[in-house]
């Protein structure tokens, strides 16, 4: 199990590289997942949606965006 400081000090690295290149999808990835370990869905989603402003085909941001949905009880369905 991870500590709480870990957690601060991987958050100041995320801001730290996103400080340098705002537009660093993978950060903005990371920052997300670590916002999920957290259980802090709505925050991770605010970063997967810049991420994916960015490069809207990122299959891994995609992915976890709909997790984080899930785990926010926001479903939507497509009808044929």
């Amino acid at each position: 199990m991870r500590s709480v400081g870990e957690y601060k000090e991987a958050m100041e690295y995320f801001d730290k590289a996103l400080a340098i290149d705002p537009y660093s999808d993978d950060a903005l990835y990371n920052k997300g997942l670590l916002f999920i370990s957290l259980g802090k869905y709505k925050e991770a989603m605010e970063c997967f949606d810049k991420a994916l402003a960015i490069d809207p085909n990122e299959i891994k941001v995609l992915m976890n965006k709909g997790a984080s949905l899930h785990k926010l009880l926001r479903y939507w369905s497509i009808t044929a």
